[in-house]
């Protein structure tokens, strides 16, 4: 299905089960295990939110935002994917199952709310906006929102189109393991990176113990030189390249490529979508990891 060919609200909540829940379901502890440690200016944000503070993560993956949100606030974590609340779960998180457009919260309960990397997988421009309206609907009056989503605007990659499919390559081993420990995908292969884990202690450590392995897994299958596919043409600067050193889409024996939709955005898009959401103001705009990013305040 051509990712620019969505119209209507039913077709967007058709395309966005087959090219975003269903794949992240399936990719979880293969996702979890190349998504390990926060990005610097998250953990500042969280750093900064004050004791007794009540912090929602919309979309939280396996929760690793949720493991560096400060000890004396109250984090709250909810995903779409059954399989990567589960991860969260498992390492101690409170988290549940939900849709961003509808989340079980009541209005202003909430200090501070973060959605990272989770707005670009909404399908049309008014769910796009619905989810910002309904994160910020959460939060209370004077409390604020970070946002991420994926910029057009790449240094390393190059896209043709803002509504593109972004492939995952879903070892084998993720597949066949699927029962063991869900954050790390079980299996043999990886005992021995879980062990270094637990010996490193934190999160610091452990990049460190198993570096190698899970930067060579995170350039050939996450979101780091990955070719992207328009219509299933490859758009990406540096696929040839990738292909070459092994990493990118070379396919491995038994592996499954999957594709995952994103919305590009482009330089002041997300302002403009906060704009047309009552009672919020942008406090501050950057570019961070190859995203476009906000701190919204709610008045």
């Amino acid at each position: 299905m051509d990712p620019n060919g969505v119209e209507g609200e039913e077709d967007a909540k058709v395309f966005e089960a087959e090219y975003v829940q269903q794949v992240y379901n399936e990719i979880a502890p293969h996702f979890s295990n190349t998504r390990y440690k926060a990005w610097p200016k998250v953990a500042e944000f969280l750093s900064k939110c004050e004791v007794g503070a009540v912090v929602v993560d919309v979309g939280c993956g396996n929760g690793k935002n949720l493991a560096v949100t400060p000890p004396h606030c109250v984090g709250l974590g909810n995903d779409r994917s059954e399989n990567l609340c589960k991860i969260a779960a498992e390492k101690g998180h409170e988290v549940l199952v939900c849709d961003n457009l509808s989340l079980p919260y009541r209005s202003a309960s909430a200090d501070y709310a973060i959605s990272i990397a989770v707005i670009h997988h909404f399908a049309t421009p008014d769910r796009r906006k619905r989810a910002i309206e309904e994160i910020m609907r959460v939060v209370r009056p004077g409390g604020s929102a970070l946002f991420y989503v994926w910029a057009l605007e790449q240094e390393k990659r190059r896209y043709e189109q803002q509504d593109v499919f972004v492939p995952w390559h879903l070892q084998a081993h993720y597949r066949k393991s699927g029962k063991g420990e869900a954050g790390e995908g079980g299996g043999a292969k990886n005992k021995k990176k879980r062990e270094k884990r637990k010996k490193g202690g934190d999160g610091e450590a452990a990049v460190c113990d198993g570096g190698k392995e899970e930067e060579k897994e995170e350039k050939k299958s996450s979101d780091v030189g990955e070719g992207v596919e328009v219509d299933g043409k490859s758009e990406s600067k540096g696929a040839e390249q990738a292909k070459s050193s092994g990493e990118g889409d070379e396919e491995e024996e038994g592996e499954v490529v999957l594709k995952r939709y994103y919305h590009m955005f482009v330089q002041g898009e997300l302002e403009e979508l906060v704009a047309e959401v009552d009672g919020c103001n942008v406090m501050e705009s950057y570019f961070d990891h190859a995203n476009w990013c906000c701190v919204v305040r709610k008045q």
